[in-house]
Formats: structure tokens, sequence, C-alpha cells
């Protein structure tokens, strides 16, 4: 993975959960763009009740089927801090 993009992995259902028709790809952003950007890049969490009014939030990752309300987004870090 290269430094400056961020990887969200595929959204996966629990296997007791009913079937769904919305899978998530792959997604890859440079870092400091978007909310998951911003919160890679300043290493403070959000908590986002209304993306819509969010100016960081890019709707271009949701597809013709789902649209994102909410969001929670906490930087993951290694054991060294980074």
């Amino acid at each position: 993975m290269h430094a400056n993009i961020l990887h969200s992995l595929p959204s996966l259902r629990p296997l007791n959960a009913p079937p769904c028709s919305f899978v998530r790809p792959e997604i890859r952003m440079p870092m400091g763009s978007g909310i998951a950007g911003r919160v890679a890049l300043t290493g403070e969490h959000a908590v986002i009740y209304d993306v819509r009014e969010e100016p960081d939030f890019n709707a271009d990752y949701d597809s013709g089927t789902f649209k994102t309300k909410s969001m929670i987004c906490v930087p993951v870090k290694d054991v060294e801090g980074r």
C-alpha cells in the first residue's frame, strides 16, 4: 500500500445477517481528501450526523442505491503511532 493513499476495505455483512444487494468495492483516495482523508491527516476523529452539511464530504463515493447519511471516522495507527 502507498503511504499517501487511503484504502477502504469492502463492507461485509455478518454471517447471520440477511442478504443485501449492496456490496461496496475497495475505495482508494489521496491522503487529506474527504472526511476520511482529513481524519487520517490530522489524527482527529470525526462524528458526523449529516454528511450533506460537511464541506469535506464527497458524494462521488455513494452508489445509485446507497446514500451516506452519517459517519463515524477514526484514525488507525500502528504501534509506533503512525
